[in-house]
């Protein structure tokens, strides 16, 4: 009776463990085919998004600049943003570069 009872735990453990891979397996295939499907459709539109950055920056940057006049450590914080993301959005801009050229 215990050795039945012990193969039939070991069954179990094995059937648990293959639907996990299974499982595993299936959540990545869904993900690649969700991140080609966003591919397709976001590098189209990559340069109607890099058109708008410039105006939401600034609008940004006003935007944060009033509320910051009140605050003394607002505007060291500001000058390190703009600091940073420049050196962000050349990267930004060399990588749908390098995409374009790829292309």
């Amino acid at each position: 009776m215990g050795i039945e009872a012990t193969r039939q735990e070991q069954r179990n453990r094995w059937v648990v463990g293959a639907g996990w891979v299974a499982g595993i397996g299936i959540a990545l295939v869904e993900m690649q085919m969700g991140m080609d499907y966003v591919q397709e459709n976001l590098v189209p539109r990559i340069s109607a998004i890099l058109g708008w950055l410039p105006i939401l920056g600034t609008l940004v940057c006003r935007c944060m600049g009033t509320s910051a006049a009140h605050y003394h450590g607002m505007e060291s914080m500001m000058r390190l943003m703009l600091l940073t993301s420049v050196p962000c959005g050349l990267c930004v801009l060399g990588l749908v570069r390098k995409q374009r050229a790829a292309e």
